[in-house]
């Protein structure tokens, strides 16, 4: 849902949650749930929930380039890096 260009690697839950919050919306914060996945790891801990204005396609990437504005170029993953 999210283009390699708009991605970066492992977000964290703040760091969506303060994304999510500087692109306009006001998210649920539910830590303790946990995908199916890692359910063992406890950093991997946590989901947002945004009020539905648009399409989810659209919320995903303006929240993902709040991120990468957030992170810099150190984030990405659609990059090759020099040497590739």
């Amino acid at each position: 849902m999210v283009s390699l260009q708009d991605a970066i690697k492992e977000p964290t839950l703040d760091t969506t949650i303060t994304a999510a919050i500087k692109s306009g919306f006001k998210p649920e914060i539910e830590r303790e749930k946990k995908h199916p996945k890692v359910w063992h790891e406890a950093e991997a801990s946590g989901r947002i929930l945004v009020p539905k204005n648009g399409p989810k396609s659209a919320i995903l990437r303006q929240i993902a380039r709040s991120l990468k504005g957030k992170r810099g170029r150190e984030g990405d993953i659609g990059r090759k890096s020099p040497g590739r």
